[in-house]
């Protein structure tokens, strides 16, 4: 039985699902309905993930055979199971901001308010994170590749 256009969308339109699961799960939605009864917007789509006529027609037999409900359960769990960990941080985020904004800087003579800068950052390492996953991947990136200010660098020069 073939999903509806509504469901398959809401899967394409999830950023936890991969992009080629999204573009099994188009193919297969195009095998199981004719050119007339999809929607004007699946051919947008389908040019985001260069699907032609010919991946439609001629798609290998793993698409046909598996179809839009199976692809569509394992775009589900993908969704699940990344956007869980994004919810996790999402949360410890959010935490840590609501921490940060209830701080109040030392007053003098005074033990209220923040005593150490570990405080203020233990509670944004969450936020902090992106920097961990990402400074990595931006190290790799050929020279050629980056924009007018160059490789991220954190240290001081």
């Amino acid at each position: 039985m073939s999903r509806s256009w509504a469901e398959v969308k809401r899967l394409l339109d999830d950023p936890y699902v991969d992009a080629d699961t999204k573009e099994e799960l188009l193919v297969a939605y195009a095998m199981e309905n004719d050119e007339d009864d999809r929607p004007a917007e699946f051919d947008s789509y389908a040019d985001n993930y260069s699907i032609d006529s010919d991946d439609i027609f001629f798609g290998d037999g793993r698409l046909a055979r598996r179809g839009t409900d199976a692809i569509a359960r394992e775009a589900q769990e993908e969704s699940d199971e990344a956007g869980y960990n994004a919810r996790l941080n999402n949360e410890a985020v959010e935490s840590g901001r609501g921490d940060i904004e209830g701080m109040q800087a030392p007053a003098e003579g005074s033990s209220v308010g923040v005593q150490k800068s570990d405080e203020i950052f233990d509670a944004a390492r969450p936020a902090l994170r992106l920097w961990e996953d990402f400074l990595p991947i931006n190290d790799k990136v050929p020279g050629d590749s980056l924009g007018r200010h160059g490789k991220i660098n954190l240290e001081e020069d």
